[in-house]
């Protein structure tokens, strides 16, 4: 039996499930999980690691499976894997977080648990370690939204001084824009980092992503959103080490742009840093767009293909998919220069002092969603004005 659940039909199921109709969706999943339109649930990878995360301080993981998206630069590679080879990757995945004690034992075959038995978990966690957060996470945590909204519920029910940290992608909220509203009078318990970017450019969704040519939008759509309905929303961006894609065009056809870019059949470190800019400028129109201090509060992480879960399988596909080795600095770099240019300069924050305690950033983030809260929605946001596609 598969232990594996689909991403796309798990939210489907709970989608249909807050609505109050899930009978038709619930029952064309078919796993071990039981997907019952009464049940918020999760199926975790592991549940016990706590780490200093410069978002939300002293944080414990909670490690989801699966995502609804393809992209192949995803530090969550196996939910590249699919099918068969990943329901045998993800059993042996648990299996060694049991073993290692980030995972309960009895979650290895089966990975079912309620929501509330995961608070009554955190809870003891809580005592013990003093978190400052829980954090579901590493694939697209919105899939368990159900679960996600009863778990905030008994938090705030509890008066539980931590968080509820949210690292996501937005695509459901941008599809959806209804289902925010299912976490309404959480905003104080619910906090959101929502990807602008991954990798280099944009255009990377609009071909590396098979779950919807405009994923990249979602994240934009998906902030403004949650601004507007109160919710401490984080713009983030990931920048990978290793691989990153500059756009779909050839060696041939970047050499005809500048013949700088091109050497020795290679792209050039003087293309890396065209197409840095160019990102960088990208990147600062679609956050002012939102609110013109947005930029500000841009927060991008170091990644490496050695992190993942399945660097093989990831590299091999990045390589085939024509990826190639960009190092982030250069990125970094057109970042800070840019958005300090445009008179927004980012305020950097770390696990010492992070997001929620770091005076100037909440200062910045309470000012936005003040300013954002209840407000129409903005149609000029989401362009690929500046890109080249």
């Amino acid at each position: 039996m598969s232990v594996g659940i689909d991403p796309v039909r798990r939210m489907q199921a709970g989608i249909a499930r807050i609505r109050g109709s899930s009978h038709i969706e619930t029952n064309q999943v078919e796993s071990e999980v039981s997907l019952a339109p009464d049940e918020t649930y999760f199926t975790p990878y592991s549940m016990n690691r706590a780490y200093r995360s410069a978002n939300f301080g002293k944080t414990a993981y909670l490690e989801l499976p699966n995502c609804m998206h393809r992209c192949v630069w995803c530090y969550v590679a196996p939910g590249n894997l699919g099918g068969q080879v990943y329901t045998e990757w993800a059993r042996e995945y648990r299996r060694k977080k049991a073993e290692s004690g980030d995972l309960p034992h009895e979650l290895i075959e089966d990975p079912k648990i309620s929501a509330d038995d995961t608070f009554k978990h955190y809870f003891k966690m809580h005592a013990k370690r003093h978190l400052d957060a829980v954090c579901p996470g590493s694939s697209e945590p919105l899939g368990f939204l159900p679960g996600i909204k009863r778990f905030s519920e008994l938090v705030k029910e509890h008066s539980i001084p931590f968080i509820v940290g949210i690292d996501s992608t937005g695509f459901q909220f941008h599809q959806n824009p209804e289902l925010v509203d299912e976490l309404s009078g959480l905003e104080e318990v619910v906090h959101f980092v929502i990807a602008t970017f991954k990798g280099r450019n944009p255009t990377e969704h609009t071909r590396a992503s098979t779950s919807h040519r405009d994923s990249w939008r979602a994240g934009i759509n998906a902030q403004e959103l949650l601004l507007r309905k109160g919710f401490w929303t984080i713009p983030a961006g990931i920048t990978l080490n290793t691989f990153a894609h500059p756009n779909p065009k050839t060696l041939e056809t970047v050499a005809k742009i500048d013949p700088a870019f091109v050497k020795d059949g290679k792209f050039t470190v003087k293309y890396r840093e065209y197409l840095a800019e160019i990102t960088a400028e990208w990147l600062h129109d679609q956050l002012s767009a939102i609110h013109l201090d947005y930029p500000r509060l841009l927060h991008y992480n170091k990644l490496t293909y050695g992190r993942v879960s399945a660097p093989e399988h990831q590299l091999r596909r990045m390589e085939a998919s024509g990826f190639v080795n960009c190092k982030p600095s250069i990125f970094e770099k057109a970042i800070d220069r840019v958005f300090e240019k445009r008179g927004t300069p980012i305020i950097h924050y770390d696990k010492e002092q992070y997001s929620t305690i770091h005076p100037q950033y909440k200062e910045v983030m309470y000012q936005v969603i003040s300013d954002k809260k209840d407000t129409p929605k903005n149609e000029n946001i989401a362009s690929m004005v500046g890109v080249e596609v």
